[in-house]
């Protein structure tokens, strides 16, 4: 999609502009002498449809690594959040003001519907709720909440149900002993699974940057009751501490094809913590199925 010239030559009268203000800066602080002036505001001129040029090209070539980038990696990316539209294109048409707004607009869109944009049939607030941790116990950190003359009184310790609620701040997560826990989630409608979603605090505000909690190694079952002890193998997965803190993970093809109303989440490690591990939030996607139990 290429701009019209009437708009190319709008865009250059505001890039001169800014380009005159700035070197009208620059000679009030001292910056630059008069004969410096003259010839920065002769060659503003030339130089500012090339320039506007180049940064098309440069921003276009950052555009096309992202996505490579991203394609590689097994986590949400702006291909599979953002949707297409039949008037969005990256061709060598180039990038336009409108095509960038568009995105930008996009991608608040998506971050407003629950960051990713896919129904949670997991969340509490949609009527997902906790079975049970089968053996895990919770991990309670000695840091009284509140203390009378130095004796503590009460003690905040998050309850399995954070791993079902949107709130996602450092601390708020279900920790349990160890490495190795499970929970058991009851589902808010009878659902045909697709996909799961791990996730965690980022590195960037985490304690020292250290994220050694969060899950490693797990696996997800479905369960067609709540006293179901084996399930189906819906899938294994890792959680890379590397890459985005929002994770997205399919289920097995061959299994896609079954209704469950429950889930069980089965971490087998951590990356390093050998105290407790941390469950921030997990989120079961599918297709609701209608079914005689209801």
């Amino acid at each position: 999609m290429q701009s019209s010239p009437k708009s190319s030559k709008s865009s250059n009268r505001r890039y001169q502009h800014l380009a005159a203000v700035f070197v009208q800066w620059l000679q009030l602080r001292g910056f630059v002498d008069e004969q410096s002036v003259v010839v920065l505001q002769n060659n503003i001129a030339k130089n500012v449809s090339n320039l506007a040029v180049e940064l098309s090209v440069q921003l276009e070539k950052k555009i096309q690594s992202y996505r490579k980038e991203q394609a590689s990696r097994s986590t949400i990316t702006l291909d599979t959040i953002i949707p297409k539209h039949p008037h969005t294109k990256t061709s060598t048409g180039g990038i336009t003001e409108a095509l960038i707004k568009a995105w930008i607009g996009e991608s608040l869109e998506v971050y407003s519907a629950d960051r990713i944009g896919i129904a949670d049939f997991a969340l509490e607030s949609s009527g997902g709720y906790i079975v049970s941790t089968r053996c895990s116990k919770s991990f309670q950190r000695k840091t009284a909440l509140v203390s009378i003359f130095g004796i503590p009184i009460y003690y905040n310790i998050n309850t399995p149900r954070s791993v079902i609620q949107p709130n996602v701040m450092p601390g708020d997560c279900w920790a349990f002993q160890g490495s190795e826990g499970y929970i058991v989630i009851g589902l808010s409608a009878a659902v045909l699974p697709d996909s799961f979603t791990l996730e965690h605090i980022p590195q960037s505000i985490a304690l020292y940057k250290n994220i050694s909690s969060a899950p490693k190694d797990f696996s997800v079952y479905g369960l067609q009751s709540s006293s179901d002890v084996d399930g189906e193998h819906l899938g294994s997965y890792r959680y890379n501490k590397e890459l985005s803190s929002i994770q997205n993970f399919k289920a097995e093809p061959k299994k896609s094809d079954q209704i469950f109303r429950f889930i069980e989440l089965r971490i087998a490690s951590n990356w390093g913590n050998p105290h407790f591990t941390c469950v921030y939030r997990f989120r079961v996607h599918g297709t609701k199925v209608e079914d005689s139990s209801d």
